[in-house]
């Protein structure tokens, strides 16, 4: 009988390794700060960023296709950014096979799940209150949790595999985040380490407060990505609408300052783990008591970006920091 993985994981244990010391016997272990909890805990990578059946039941396709086939192709290229310290090398399949990984990793976490169903709950809400019928009323409000988490899954594997298993938006969001970014590598040169979080990617834009459709948050003007790779490099995608398509990509050394702009949107993104090789989150305790929003998990996701853009942008975006 074919094996049954009962333990799904919502990160992809080579990105996880980056952020973790390697142990005996070919283990990985790292450092996690829960944000509900306020403190931290050693702990093997096989044992975090996890949810019993998360995906799927036997006969596991779906963590097989991600676990297995797919990840060993990010991998290649993952391993060797790291390797060369550049992008420059990187060809439109190089970068196609990275753009995917972007895309899946965003759209396969509890996060992206929790926007799902908190989008279908508002959709249902609105019906509600927009309706005079009694019955349709009375229906709604007899929806639970269960109900609401059970469509986001399906969501979530709709938008990531397409429907019928067809993902032609998956490609074509995919070439479009190669041919329409700017990518450049940014170089930690400070002491201050880049953080990982259970929500890997960080996906944010300066010029919309709410994204209707799920996909227009990649595609949008203005659409930044920050895909920390390891503690001393962050892959940066931006958007070339408003920018010289012509101009090369390069490689950015970045100061413990913006560093620390990268880490906040990580503590903001992550569902409720951030991951480190050491015990020193004095940064995210400190963001999180001066931020106690960004604390609770189920806190309404979409209105991330308008926090980020009107609460908190003088600290974040004075002058143009990465660009």
């Amino acid at each position: 009988m074919e094996k049954q993985y009962v333990k799904q994981h919502t990160v992809s244990k080579f990105i996880l390794k980056n952020f973790a010391n390697r142990g005996k016997k070919k283990s990985f272990s790292c450092f996690c700060y829960d944000k509900m909890l306020g403190e931290s805990f050693p702990s093997n990578i096989a044992n975090i960023a996890f949810k019993k059946y998360f995906y799927d039941r036997y006969p596991n396709e779906i963590e097989i296709f991600l676990g297995k086939s797919a990840e060993s192709l990010y991998a290649i290229c993952y391993k060797k950014i790291i390797e060369r310290n550049s992008i420059t090398w990187m060809d439109f399949m190089d970068r196609f096979l990275i753009a995917y990984l972007i895309f899946t990793q965003n759209e396969r976490t509890m996060t992206a799940r929790l926007i799902h169903s908190q989008r279908i709950k508002l959709h249902y809400d609105i019906v509600a209150a927009a309706t005079n019928n009694k019955e349709l009323n009375d229906g709604i409000k007899k929806l639970d949790k269960k109900f609401y988490d059970q469509a986001g899954k399906m969501n979530q594997l709709i938008t990531m595999f397409g429907k019928e298993k067809n993902p032609a938006h998956v490609l074509e969001i995919a070439e479009k985040l190669v041919l329409n970014f700017r990518w450049r590598l940014l170089i930690n040169n400070s002491k201050q380490k880049f953080f990982l979080s259970d929500h890997p990617i960080i996906l944010i834009n300066k010029n919309e407060i709410f994204f209707s459709n799920i996909y227009d948050k990649y595609l949008t003007n203005g659409t930044e990505i920050y895909f920390p790779l390891n503690e001393e490099l962050c892959l940066y995608l931006q958007n070339c609408a408003s920018l010289d398509i012509h101009q090369p990509e390069n490689i950015k050394k970045i100061s413990k300052s913006q560093v620390r702009i990268v880490n906040s949107f990580a503590i903001i993104n992550a569902y409720r783990q951030i991951y480190s090789k050491t015990n020193n989150f004095k940064f995210v305790e400190k963001f999180l008591k001066t931020h106690l929003y960004f604390k609770h998990t189920d806190r309404f996701r979409d209105f991330d970006n308008f926090i980020i853009n009107y609460i908190l942008k003088p600290k974040f975006w004075k002058g143009k920091l990465l660009n």
